[in-house]
């Protein structure tokens, strides 16, 4: 475990599903506000799970949002486990 755990960049990986996730929860507010404005012209209610898509999208939002959680975690126990030196256990003279 902690040789994985010392191998993948855990700081980029949340970083990356960080930004995926910020985009995705803005997309699914948006698309959702859109559609209630739009539904509610004609009398009709708006969900997040009225189309395939948006069920998708907000799967997609889920996803990125454990990912991050954990690749988070990760990244925060490898810099407790290592001192904070990233993951090298190296000893440089």
């Amino acid at each position: 475990m902690k040789l994985l755990q010392s191998k993948i960049p855990w700081g980029v990986l949340a970083g990356a599903f960080g930004i995926l996730c910020f985009y995705l929860t803005a997309a699914v507010f948006g698309i959702q506000f859109v559609f209630a404005q739009i539904n509610g012209q004609t009398g009709q209610a708006a969900t997040i799970f009225d189309t395939w898509w948006q069920i998708i999208l907000f799967v997609f939002f889920l996803i990125t949002l454990v990912g991050f959680v954990c690749s988070l975690a990760l990244f925060i126990a490898r810099r407790v486990v290592c001192g904070g030196k990233g993951g090298n256990h190296e000893k440089t003279e």
